[in-house]
C-alpha cells in the first residue's frame, strides 16, 4: 500500500503504504513495521504539522491512501543565563489513522483489501539554545518517545484465497509497540514580532525506531531514518495592543524525509506554504494563533490546521 509523511509533520510528512507492504509481504518481505513506525511517526508527531489531512497517489486499481493526523504540543523555556539562551522543554502527542484499498489482479479474480492503519504515540524532547552572530541561535536536542500501531484490514473472496494465507497475522492484522531515540541539530533566526521581519531555520534529525513487541514477530526489529527541514517565515503585527488581530505571518517549508524504503511511504519530501493570525480574545490567556497551510509533493497532497498558544 501506499501510506503516510510525516510532516508534516512533522513532519508528519510520511507514511504508510498499505496495499503496497501487503504485496510485498505476499513476496516474502518482513520487517516492514519499523518503517512503518518512522513515517508514521514523521508525519503524527513531526513539529511542522498540527492537524493534517494527506491523500497520498496509489497504483490503479487500488485507491490512493487517505491520512488524517492530530498533534497536542508542548513547550517551556528555561532561561539558563548569558552563556546559554535556554534549556527548550518540548512534549508532544499524537494519533494518526490512515485508510486505503489494495486491489491486485490474482487466478481467483481481483483480490481487494481493506485497511486502516492507526497510531498513537508521545515523544519528549530536550536542548540547549547557544547563542551565535548576528541573532542566529543553535540548538542540539535529544528526544525519546514510544508509539502503538494497530492495522485492521478485511478481505473480499478473491483475497481470501490468494492472500490471507500468505498476509494474515504478517504484514495485515497485527499490532506492536515502538520506542525511538532521536538527536537533532537546529540552527535559527527567531523572527522579530514588533516589525516586519524574516525568520529562518534549518534543522536535521536523525531517528533510530526499534519495534520491540509486536503480535507479528517477523516485524520486530529496527530502523534508522532521517529528517531534514528548511523554513522562512515572514509576519508582522497588526493593530494597537489592545486590539484582537494582533499579528500576521506567511512561510514557505521544505521537508525531506531519507533512510525509509520509497514502496513503504510513497514519498520522501514535500512543501508547505501556509500562513496565521495571531488573535487575542482575553487578557487573561496568552494570544492564539491559527494557522493553514498546504501541503504538496510528488505522489502526495494536503492541507495542515494548526490552533495554539503564540509565542
Amino acid at each position: 500500500m501506499r501510506a503516510v509523511l510525516v510532516v508534516a509533520a512533522l513532519v508528519v510528512a510520511v507514511l504508510v503504504l498499505a496495499g503496497r507492504a501487503a504485496a510485498q509481504a505476499a513476496d516474502g518481505f518482513e520487517n516492514t513495521a519499523p518503517d512503518l513506525f518512522a513515517g508514521l511517526n514523521a508525519l503524527t508527531l513531526s513539529e511542522e504539522l498540527s492537524a493534517a489531512s494527506l491523500r497520498i497517489d496509489s497504483e490503479p486499481p487500488s485507491e490512493d491512501t487517505r491520512v488524517d493526523t492530530f498533534r497536542w504540543p508542548w513547550r517551556t523555556d528555561v532561561d539558563l543565563g548569558p552563556r546559554v539562551d535556554a534549556l527548550r522543554v518540548e512534549a508532544v502527542l499524537g494519533a494518526l489513522r490512515a485508510r486505503d484499498v489494495f486491489r491486485l489482479d490474482t487466478p481467483s479474480g481481483l483480490a481487494s483489501v481493506r485497511q486502516t492503519w492507526s497510531l498513537v504515540g508521545g515523544e519528549l524532547r530536550a536542548g540547549l539554545e547557544f547563542p551565535l552572530p548576528r541573532g542566529f541561535r543553535l540548538r542540539p536536542m535529544l528526544s525519546g518517545g514510544l508509539s502503538w500501531l494497530e492495522n485492521e484490514a478485511d478481505y473480499n473472496a478473491a483475497a481470501e484465497a490468494e492472500l490471507e494465507p500468505l498476509i494474515e497475522g504478517v504484514a495485515v492484522n497485527f499490532d506492536g509497540w515502538a520506542r525511538s531515540l532521536s538527536a537533532g541539530l537546529a540552527c535559527e533566526l527567531p523572527r522579530e514580532r514588533t516589525r516586519l521581519a524574516l525568520g529562518l531555520e534549518a534543522r536535521a534529525a536523525a531517528v533510530r525506531v526499534r519495534v520491540f513487541e509486536s503480535s507479528s514477530p517477523t516485524q520486530e526489529g529496527a530502523d534508522t531514518s532521517e529528517l531534514a527541514l528548511l523554513r522562512a517565515e515572514l509576519g508582522a503585527p497588526l493593530g494597537g495592543a489592545d486590539a484582537h488581530l494582533r499579528a500576521w505571518d506567511l512561510h514557505l517549508a521544505g521537508i525531506h524525509l531519507a533512510g525509509i524504503e520509497d514502496d513503504t511511504l510513497g514519498f520522501d519530501s514535500f512543501l508547505e506554504l501556509g500562513g496565521g493570525l495571531e488573535l487575542r480574545l482575553s487578557e487573561r490567556f496568552p494570544p492564539l494563533r491559527l494557522g493553514l497551510a498546504w501541503l504538496v509533493g510528488e505522489d502526495v497532497r494536503g492541507y495542515s490546521l494548526g490552533l495554539g498558544f503564540a509565542p
